[in-house]
């Protein structure tokens, strides 16, 4: 009797069944991958684009927010994260616990409701596309507590409608999900998604820029927002629109239907022609009336007006102005403290002059070096150093250059105040101790706590805040906002929402304008009743100098055409923005003042601390005149050139010499600090037979060239005025 396993009826059986499964597998692996491939990252620009303008009535969004969302790898995580919410590992199935357990690792949000249903509506979420209920918009005047309690039918709906939509989701096989993800993340490799985010941060200046856009963002929706066209013919007066006359075959169709049939019914009813021929006028002018307030016979004469769910909008303001004036100060904030303004002290810059390192030798290459290369100039020497920056010691200044060449990971900072990831990526010292205090550095860009950090941390709260200022009776915190579209409760507080959440919820941020242009003001502005506090009437009075248009004499707006006319309106929108600049501005001086004050007083302490005596700044200032002295007299120097030369093979008297002179410098500056004037007495007269053998041995140097080659004896000469030898006394030398 032969056993199944060797029944080969059964055993090709069995084969086909595998082959059939394996079949299967793939078919949804590459079914998957297909709908993740497909679309582009255009789309996904063009999604959160339509659904900030359509439901959340603002205009562009920022940039993070925009390369956050067209990334296929991040977009395809947040998918599963919001597909995967109800998920627990103890649900049965492998697909369950599966997706379960990735669901806790992934990093990613979850899409709130809203965005859920609009991508589920254009065929985004990897499924075909399916028709969602919209939630209303909130009418003129209405409170949110109204406007949460009239939509609750329709949230619910919604609600039911996203369960179907996420449960067929969820019941596609396992190997479909793994073909999505490889889809993506093959698209991520293509159009460079991943690495895009990072050449979106990769230097302190793009970080700055990125967050006073997100302050502006997050503080003043009216300042990214949109507005209503309501009155189409102020529109065109305006340059906004142009009506453009129904000409097409269809329009011209329905027109002349209406007209016969009116002829006709005149005609029935016995109408003389010229009663026909005014009651027909009539008509025409009420069609061409009619043309003239359909929105879709108009079309766009200016950037930023739109076209969206049948109506006309117009950015409130201009992008483009409103970032100019949000970033010029911690710009400015930044880049100063970079050294992209001057080149700081005790350091080269980076394209430096032969002759003086502080100097560049091209301001254009040195501006593209450090702004969009990203290059920091290097230390200059001990011995020109230490003449800039008299409070640092030699250790210190070895020790930050070891630092600096630091490339050992260190995630501790409570072992020594230092941390260094990612060799030298992000680096930071908190212990004050080098040569700018306390810093951070990023991609090798060094950035003091006190001279760059400061400052720049105040220009971007300024930015927040001018740009808050016309909407301060609307600030609140987010747990005091109605829900989100599509939510019937504010995520912040909801029961099943996790602490971290739940602390977002205490952050501030203000109310948006209905449709309509209402705006809702923050709980503390009003009581019960809704009448104003004390201090809900001050902020209304803000509200209201931004809000209402200033008067102008009506006599400098009489006869006034074209941007005249509508003077008043373009300087209530200026107040605005002249909100958000004299908040940036005024922040970044305050900052600016503030730490460069407590630089300047950490050096003066670290100056003290090492037992240097006399005034501080009067050692910066004859520490730079010694230095632009040696400057100086290395460019008078006609044998430059052949000095260095010796100076690479070995020993050379000049060199020799100009070492000498450059010690009895520092010796003098030296002296100058001792207080004791008794022991200063003693040390400037035993400086001065130094500098009195210096000079006898320069003037018989000078006699036995003075034959010899010119260049040298000019040297010599410069030599002996740089010490104080008179004229006089020189040209008797020269005639022996």
């Amino acid at each position: 009797m032969t056993s199944s396993s060797n029944d080969p009826i059964q055993n090709e059986s069995w084969l086909r069944k595998q082959l059939k499964k394996a079949q299967e597998v793939g078919n949804n692996v590459g079914e998957g991958f297909g709908l993740a491939f497909r679309p582009t990252q255009e789309d996904r620009r063009t999604l959160v684009k339509s659904y900030r303008q359509d439901k959340e009535r603002k205009a562009e969004p920022p940039s993070a927010a925009l390369r956050f969302g067209e990334i296929p790898l991040v977009d395809f995580l947040r998918q599963q994260k919001t597909l995967n919410q109800g998920r627990s590992i103890a649900d049965k199935g492998i697909a369950n616990k599966t997706m379960a357990l990735l669901n806790m690792v992934n990093p990613a949000p979850a899409f709130d409701d809203g965005m859920w249903a609009h991508r589920a509506q254009v065929g985004m979420n990897a499924a075909p596309a399916i028709t969602i209920d919209q939630i209303p918009q909130p009418n003129k005047g209405e409170t949110e507590a109204n406007y949460v309690k009239r939509i609750e039918p329709d949230v619910k709906i919604l609600k039911e409608q996203l369960a179907r939509y996420n449960k067929g989701l969820q019941q596609q096989p396992l190997s479909k999900h793994l073909g999505r993800g490889l889809g993506s993340l093959t698209e991520d490799i293509v159009k460079d998604g991943g690495r895009s985010l990072w050449w979106l941060i990769n230097a302190p200046q793009a970080i700055v820029n990125l967050g006073s856009e997100g302050a502006v963002a997050l503080s003043s929706p009216d300042l990214m927002g949109l507005e209503d066209i309501t009155d189409l013919d102020e529109a065109v007066r305006q340059g906004d629109l142009e009506y453009v006359e129904p000409i097409n075959d269809k329009a011209i169709r329905i027109k002349n239907e209406r007209i016969d049939k009116l002829y006709g019914e005149l005609k029935l009813v016995g109408a003389q022609a010229e009663e026909i021929d005014e009651i027909l006028n009539k008509e025409i002018t009420q069609m061409n009336i009619e043309d003239r307030k359909d929105f879709k016979n108009y079309i766009n004469k200016r950037p930023g007006v739109k076209y969206t769910q049948g109506g006309w909008r117009k950015r409130r303001f201009s992008p483009n102005a409103v970032d100019a004036l949000a970033m010029t100060a911690p710009s400015l904030a930044i880049n100063a403290g970079l050294g992209l303004m001057n080149i700081p002290d005790g350091y080269a810059a980076v394209v430096p002059q032969e002759d003086d390192a502080t100097k560049t030798e091209n301001a254009l290459a040195e501006v593209a070096a450090r702004y969009i290369l990203g290059r920091e100039g290097k230390l200059l020497p001990w011995e020109d150093f230490s003449k800039m920056r008299p409070e640092a010691s030699r250790q210190d200044y070895n020790k930050y250059k070891a630092y600096k060449f630091d490339k050992n990971m260190d995630l501790n900072p409570f072992d020594d105040g230092r941390v260094n990831i990612f060799n030298g990526l992000i680096r930071s010292d908190v212990t004050g101790d080098g040569l700018k205090g306390a810093e951070v550095e990023f991609l090798g860009r060094s950035m003091g706590v006190n001279d760059t950090l400061i400052p720049t941390a105040a220009a971007l709260a300024g930015t927040a805040l001018g740009a808050a200022l016309p909407n301060i009776r609307q600030v609140r915190m987010k747990r005091d906002s109605g829900p989100s579209y599509g939510s019937e409760e504010n995520k912040y507080r909801a029961k099943d929402a996790n602490l971290i959440t739940k602390a977002k919820g205490f952050l501030p941020e203000v109310a948006p304008r209905t449709p309509e242009g209402y705006r809702q003001p923050a709980p503390w502005a009003v009581d019960e009743k809704g009448n104003d506090t004390a201090l809900g009437g001050a902020a209304k009075k803000v509200e209201q100098f931004f809000e209402q248009e200033p008067k102008v004499n009506p006599d400098f707006l009489e006869g006034r055409t074209g941007a005249k006319q509508y003077l008043p309106a373009r300087l209530k929108k200026r107040r605005v923005m002249g909100a958000l600049a004299a908040g940036s501005g005024l922040a970044y001086g305050i900052g600016a003042l503030i730490g460069n004050e407590r630089e300047n007083r950490r050096r003066q302490q670290k100056f003290e601390d090492r037992g240097m005596t006399g005034d501080y700044q009067e050692w910066k200032k004859k520490g730079q005149e010694i230095y632009e002295r040696k400057i100086e007299l290395n460019k008078n120097n006609p044998n430059k050139d052949l000095l260095k030369d010796q100076s690479k093979t070995g020993f050379n008297k000049r060199g020799y010499q100009d070492k000498l002179q450059e010690d009895a410098l520092n010796q003098q500056m030296a002296i100058e600090g001792i207080i004791n004037q008794e022991a200063k007495r003693r040390a400037q007269a035993a400086d001065q037979k130094r500098n009195d053998a210096m000079r006898q041995y320069e003037q018989t140097e000078l006699t036995l060239m003075r034959k010899g080659d010119e260049g040298l004896v000019q040297q010599q000469v410069e030599r002996l005025k740089g010490m104080g030898v008179s004229d006089d006394e020189i040209n008797r030398l020269l005639e022996g």
